[in-house]
């Protein structure tokens, strides 16, 4: 989140210093815990909901930087979507993994709409961002 506020005040070498870091630390939990059986459902809820709570910082951040324009809050819907389609997924027993686009290729997008200086093209790559993960909600498997 600090990551987010960053951006806000158009700090970015530490915006993205800590952002790095966030997505860094993140992999390393979730790996660590695979690797020593610590996993949870907790802990898989808790894990999707802290990143989706840290891309809508790093979103609004950037809005109010004025690096995107409104519609590329369209990233925060996509991820938003596909937060509550997961949870509700692993709630009746179905795969939770489904996703088409992951999260490497939304953070990719926002990497990059962060990097281009024009607005309007920023603004399509994190709404390219929260499109990925709404057409991930097609793969969600109904059983």
């Amino acid at each position: 989140m600090a990551s987010g506020a960053l951006f806000a005040i158009r700090a970015l070498p530490f915006a993205f210093g800590l952002g790095f870091l966030s997505v860094f630390c993140d992999i390393i939990d979730g790996t660590l815990a695979l690797k020593v059986h610590l996993e949870s459902r907790f802990g898989l809820i808790f894990d999707s909901f802290s990143d989706r709570i840290t891309e809508a910082a790093v979103v609004v951040g950037a809005l109010i930087a004025g690096i995107i324009r409104p519609f590329g809050l369209i990233a925060i819907a996509g991820s938003v979507c596909l937060l509550a389609f997961r949870y509700v997924s692993y709630r009746s027993g179905l795969e939770t993994d489904y996703v088409l686009f992951g999260r490497i290729e939304r953070l990719i997008f926002i990497l990059a709409g962060l990097l281009i200086p024009l607005a309007l093209v920023s603004s399509l790559c994190f709404a390219l961002a929260g499109g990925f993960g709404l057409v991930s909600l097609a793969r969600l498997r109904f059983i």
